[in-house]
């Protein structure tokens, strides 16, 4: 009972957080569908990683068109948009939980589909 207790503070504590804190990002339980990002600073930290091996790599321009195969919750999506002025991006995955808080969330900067 103990241990059934201190799982639902710990959760109900990490979703109040995300939604006042945290709102640009998934919840947590979203975020758990694509890694262990039990907090929003590990989630955030491997995004900026991400995106640095996305422009160090790819060097994307204001116009390129970019197609993310397993976009998941969009992680990509945030950062790379700001950098595509002129460009696209769209993103496609096939977990439809992932789809719908992206086109829910992140519809005015990407395409996201099934």
């Amino acid at each position: 009972m103990r241990v059934k207790l201190r799982f639902m503070i710990n959760f109900f504590e990490y979703d109040l957080v995300d939604f006042f804190v945290n709102r640009d990002l998934p919840p947590r339980k979203i975020r758990y569908m694509i890694g262990p990002f039990d907090r929003a600073s590990d989630y955030r930290r491997v995004q900026k990683e991400f995106f640095g091996y996305f422009t160090d790599f790819g060097g994307p321009k204001p116009e390129a068109k970019v197609v993310d195969v397993g976009c998941g919750c969009g992680m990509m999506a945030q950062p790379l948009t700001k950098l595509l002025s002129s460009g696209c991006y769209e993103d496609l995955d096939i977990v439809p939980v992932l789809i719908d808080w992206c086109k829910k969330n992140l519809s005015r900067i990407s395409e996201f589909s099934l």
